[in-house]
């Protein structure tokens, strides 16, 4: 059997703990053991950087499964095989180990030995997603060798060597992201025939754009108006990551990523808080919206607890912005003059970091992630980086997509959406009601 003539078959990076940026060089090596002598088709290299979300939908005793993938790139480089099938040689082969038969392997035939096949590869220059790890998805960039058997016969593939893509979100690719931002929430608790008052929360940040390692400063006022107390009052930074299936399914997941809880407030009084420092850690990961199923928002959660097991409590969302810090963006200034990344990522309104609590439809045929070879970079024997073309698939962020999907369709979607800004550019329910809000 093939896997028993297999010692060792991995790939393995030059420098696998380094954070690489579009343009930059991965370098590395195929690594194959044989025990005794093999026949194969071909032997070649893939490297790829993709998305790609799965979770699972309960009904009873039924369950569905939502899944999605964006391929960013794609390429592979035959290193043994069908000569007819490279354009020019992209991948040095290294031979170190015993050689029969005058000294050479036939494309189809390896001699017992070892062996080692050394790459470059030359990361796309275009703007590319971070590297990140979520609980329904991931977006990884990694390279494998794949052992082609033939008609009939189970591919053997290596373990993906992963490679991380660093941070360069700034803050100069958003708009509106400096303006000062004032939310105000008011709510009635209780129920329809026995309301016990109302909880106004009013909240001020000084913008709506930060950076890894800023503080965040608040400034909160609760009225509570109730009759009952309230236990305490909560600032908290809140990372949500939304998921979206290829059928337009989505799911979410929240994380706290840091918080400041303060006293409560006595029935009918009112409570200043100003001032409130919120520490954004230096390695947060930045806002995502640039990837079509998965997307990374933060917005700021203040929560006044109410007493009482029936009781509702009232709360404010305030979408925000992270972006890399200063040292990133120094770096990055030059890798983006040299990639000419500024060009391909147009500069987003803060109106479109929302967050979606509810089940608003979004349209599967518009993640479409089919691409078309284009051309083969020549200019070293050694590299190879292709160039792909999206087809039909849409270009743009979810409000923009939710765009799309209204216009087509004349519906409002359903679920609580939280924007920053108030125009009238277009109809979005929130809380149950349709508001006027800005999605630009």
């Amino acid at each position: 059997m093939a896997s028993n003539a297999i010692e060792i078959f991995e790939v393995q990076l030059d420098q696998p703990n380094r954070v690489f940026y579009p343009g930059e060089t991965v370098s590395g090596r195929v690594k194959l053991h044989l025990k005794e002598h093999l026949k194969i088709k071909e032997l070649r290299l893939e490297c790829r950087g993709e998305a790609y979300v799965n979770w699972p939908e309960y009904s009873g005793s039924h369950t569905r499964y939502h899944y999605n993938r964006e391929r960013f790139f794609s390429t592979m480089a035959v290193i043994l095989g069908e000569v007819k099938r490279l354009l020019k040689p992209p991948v040095m082969a290294q031979f170190t180990g015993k050689n029969k038969k005058n000294g050479m392997n036939s494309p189809t035939f390896i001699s017992e030995g070892r062996y080692r096949f050394s790459f470059k590869f030359i990361i796309p220059e275009k703007y590319l997603p971070t590297s990140f790890e979520g609980r329904h998805g991931n977006i990884r960039y990694w390279a494998r060798a794949v052992i082609e058997r033939g008609l009939g016969k189970k591919n053997i593939k290596t373990k993906p060597a992963q490679f991380l893509i660093g941070d360069y979100v700034a803050l100069e690719d958003f708009e509106d992201v400096s303006d000062p931002v004032i939310e105000e929430d008011s709510r009635t608790l209780g129920w329809s025939c026995m309301a016990s008052g109302t909880l106004v929360i009013r909240a001020e940040i000084d913008r709506g754009g930060f950076k890894q390692g800023d503080d965040i400063n608040i400034s909160v006022l609760v009225a509570n108006e109730t009759s009952r107390n309230v236990a305490y009052t909560e600032m908290s930074l809140i990372q949500r990551v939304l998921f979206v299936g290829v059928e337009g399914g989505k799911t979410f997941s929240d994380q706290t990523v840091c918080y400041v809880r303060k006293q409560g407030v006595f029935s009918g009084w009112e409570q200043d808080f100003p001032n409130i420092s919120l520490a954004i850690p230096p390695k947060t990961y930045p806002t995502l919206i640039s990837c079509k199923c998965i997307a990374v928002l933060y917005f700021i959660l203040i929560k006044a607890k109410v007493k009482g097991k029936l009781s509702k409590d009232g709360y404010l969302e305030i979408p925000v912005v992270i972006a890399c810090s200063d040292d990133q963006s120094e770096m990055l200034a030059q890798l983006s003059t040299q990639a000419n990344m500024t060009s391909q990522k147009p500069k987003r309104r803060k109106g479109t970091f929302f967050c979606i609590t509810g089940n608003t439809p979004l349209m599967g045929g518009l993640n479409s992630s089919k691409s078309e070879y284009l051309k083969e970079d020549e200019n070293d024997q050694y590299v190879f980086s292709p160039t792909f073309r999206s087809l039909g698939s849409y270009e743009g962020t979810f409000t923009d997509i939710a765009n799309v999907y209204n216009s087509r369709n004349g519906k409002i979607p359903r679920g609580k959406v939280s924007i920053g800004h108030y125009t009238e550019n277009s109809n979005v329910a929130r809380n149950g009601r349709v508001k006027l809000v800005s999605v630009v």
